[in-house]
């Protein structure tokens, strides 16, 4: 025997908000990824000529030096490889010691549980922020040595 579905009618004012609502989301995406495709066809443009605005939809003059003199300099491969490691490292050590202390807490037995417990809510409500975070290690010089970024990354 077959299981009949009910089919549930739709008012005209169903119709509307649907349509009002796919209108404004469609609005919403075009807002939000036409940042994005503007940068793309800047960086297709001559860039003295990016200068002079009026690029909307196309590039005006189509060039690939952009990517040229980008590709050409070995830097940001450096940039590149330092960013991924920093994400890699970050990642890791993140979980690892999340796993750590949410295994920890889990125990009903462990000294201090609600002390601990309070000091990591209030650690994750009211964090000082990156550019403090980043200020800080500056001040000490520790901004520019790479292996240390693996051992704060936790923060």
């Amino acid at each position: 025997m077959k299981h009949q579905r009910r089919k549930i009618r739709r008012t005209a004012e169903d119709k509307v908000m649907d349509t009002v609502i796919f209108i404004l989301m469609t609005l919403i995406l075009l807002v939000t990824l036409y940042p994005f495709y503007y940068v793309i066809i800047i960086s297709f443009n001559d860039g003295v000529d990016a200068l002079n605005g009026g690029i909307y939809f196309w590039p005006r003059k189509f060039t690939l030096a952009n990517y040229q003199q980008f590709l050409s300099d070995a830097k940001w491969l450096h940039a590149l490889l330092i960013s991924t490691l920093k994400t890699v490292a970050g990642t890791t050590l993140t979980i690892l010691f999340t796993c750590m202390v949410g295994y920890g807490l889990s125990a009903p037995n462990l000294m201090f549980r609600k002390f601990y417990n309070v000091v990591l809510l209030i650690c994750m409500y009211f964090s000082g922020g990156l550019i403090p975070y980043y200020l800080v290690l500056n001040s000490y010089g520790y901004a520019s040595i790479h292996p240390l970024y693996y051992l704060c990354l936790s923060h």
